[in-house]
């Protein structure tokens, strides 16, 4: 067998493990009787990468319970950061678990379950108004019942450009989020805000004031930058000019402005005045 044959074969083997493990997990959900019990994250031990979780129950405070959630059963999502994962159930309080094994007297719980069962109840098309509990430049990531990560990609959040979300959002505000896709290998489930808007030109007139923010400069060959691009919704931006406005605007300035046109390639504004933030 020469090394490509071996590569095709480890690779064959590894697809067929994991489609096994898939099944497994599948059935698992399926058949497995559940019990579910909810809980706080207690204490992460580092050497052994189990989750002691405080259970909460009526005499919790004259004999608490604890269970067990060993690494394998934590999360449905390849851990990439398995360190900032953990910390970030340390935020939340009445978290969902199901009970796999209580023979020794502490229960050996699965989180990972859970997730796979809230995956499962979401379809594309659904709407959740949610919280964000993590954002990076591109990506905002909100939660579904506290464990279940849904991600809303840049360009899923306007058709304007957008140099950092995090100049838009705050963690913890609320947005309501449709979801577009699933991935049934990595469970990551993607969502769009701007799907939501059913805005369009038709919906605007000479005359209308309107508040828009700066999301980018307008730029000819020849002449540099004589406007910026304003957004007054995520599916409509217009263009102001620059030589009518007597102080620079920068990205994600909030500004009042007048439609003085309405083009097919977008509206054509006038500036009125920027809103300074208090």
């Amino acid at each position: 067998m020469n090394a490509r044959q071996k590569k095709k074969l480890g690779f064959l083997i590894k697809s067929k493990k994991e489609n096994e493990k898939k099944e497994e997990l599948s059935q698992l959900s399926k058949s497995y009787e559940k019990e579910i019990v909810y809980g706080s994250a207690f204490r992460w031990d580092t050497f052994s990468e189990e989750l002691t979780v405080l259970l909460e129950s009526e005499n919790q405070l004259g004999n608490p319970e604890y269970g067990i959630v060993e690494k394998e059963e934590l999360s449905i999502y390849p851990l990439r950061n398995l360190q900032g994962y953990v910390c970030s159930l340390f935020s939340y309080r009445h978290i969902p678990f199901y009970v796999i094994s209580s023979g020794t007297g502490t229960k050996k719980l699965s989180l990972k379950l859970v997730q796979l069962d809230l995956y499962n109840s979401i379809s594309i098309g659904d709407v959740f108004t949610l919280p964000i509990y993590s954002m990076t430049k591109s990506t905002i990531f909100v939660k579904y019942e506290k464990i279940l990560t849904i991600g809303i990609n840049h360009v899923e959040i306007s058709n304007s450009h957008i140099m950092d979300v995090r100049d838009l959002y705050h963690y913890g505000d609320t947005i309501e989020v449709k979801i577009i896709s699933k991935d049934d290998n990595t469970h990551f489930i993607s969502a769009s805000i701007k799907a939501l808007c059913s805005d369009g030109l038709q919906n605007y007139q000479v005359g209308d004031i309107l508040t828009g923010r700066v999301s980018d400069n307008f730029y000819q060959h020849d002449k540099g930058e004589i406007g910026y691009f304003i957004e007054v919704s995520p599916l409509v931006s217009g263009l102001v000019d620059k030589a009518s406005i007597p102080f620079p605007l920068y990205n994600n300035d909030k500004v009042i402005v007048r439609v003085q046109r309405v083009k097919e390639q977008g509206l054509s504004l006038k500036f009125l005045r920027r809103i300074e933030e208090s």
